[in-house]
């Protein structure tokens, strides 16, 4: 008779254990990557800038160099949260999960995102929308995929922007703010904002997310990325 094979991990392509594949029955819900690979994932922890979320050994009046600079810049604080590094495993979920059409792997990170937002305590979650050629190339939306159905589209671009990833630093916090805000506004200004995003890198996106969010009357925003660079 002849053996079947464990299914693999979809990070590290190892075979799952015994284990591993009978929890997954068991609770109906098929493993998808290792345990090994699962401990990989290194949660953002210790002291963090008060903006933007990071984790950093010192910081001065608990904001990072980054983020002083954005003050000096624009004057425009954010509260921004980011619960994971982008280290090499982190490197390899993207690269599977948004550039290679593995959607299921949105569910790694589902529940975690969703549980963080409403600890949050807001009322209106909205997602960084990808230009029309990423979601043409992509087929979705990584930040809409985390958060199911209970997101709202606030913005909208209103020009193509390159990637993030071909631009160096000083390029992506000169670049021309590439959001608007959409002319259906049925939420009192008063109302809780939350903007998720994937990466935090530079901080240009969220922080242009901000701006416009602000110029159309709303105050309380907060944001949140899986990620900070």
């Amino acid at each position: 008779m002849e053996l079947i094979e464990n299914p693999t991990c979809d990070l590290c392509q190892q075979p799952l254990s015994d284990l591993e594949v009978l929890r997954g029955l068991f609770i109906l819900k098929p493993c998808i990557i290792c345990r090994t690979c699962k401990k990989r994932f290194e949660p953002i922890t210790g002291m963090k800038c008060r903006q933007c979320g990071r984790d950093v050994a010192e910081v001065d009046d608990n904001q990072c160099l980054d983020c002083r600079v954005w003050m000096k810049r624009t004057n425009g604080q954010i509260k921004h949260v980011s619960l994971y590094h982008y280290n090499e495993i982190m490197q390899h979920y993207f690269k599977y999960y948004k550039f290679q059409g593995g959607y299921h792997l949105s569910q790694l990170f589902c529940s975690e995102i969703q549980r963080t937002i409403r600890k949050m305590n807001v009322e209106v979650v909205v997602p960084i929308p990808l230009s029309d050629v990423k979601y043409s190339a992509r087929g979705f939306n990584q930040v809409e995929a985390w958060l199911g159905t209970d997101y709202q589209q606030l913005l909208k671009r209103v020009h193509q922007t390159d990637s993030q990833s071909k631009r160096t630093k000083w390029e992506r916090i000169n670049s021309s703010n590439p959001f608007s805000v959409s002319t259906h506004q049925p939420y009192p200004k008063e109302c809780r904002i939350c903007l998720v995003d994937d990466i935090y890198t530079t901080g240009t996106t969220i922080r242009q997310a901000y701006e416009v969010i602000r110029q159309a009357g709303y105050r309380n925003i907060c944001s949140l990325s899986l990620v900070h660079a």
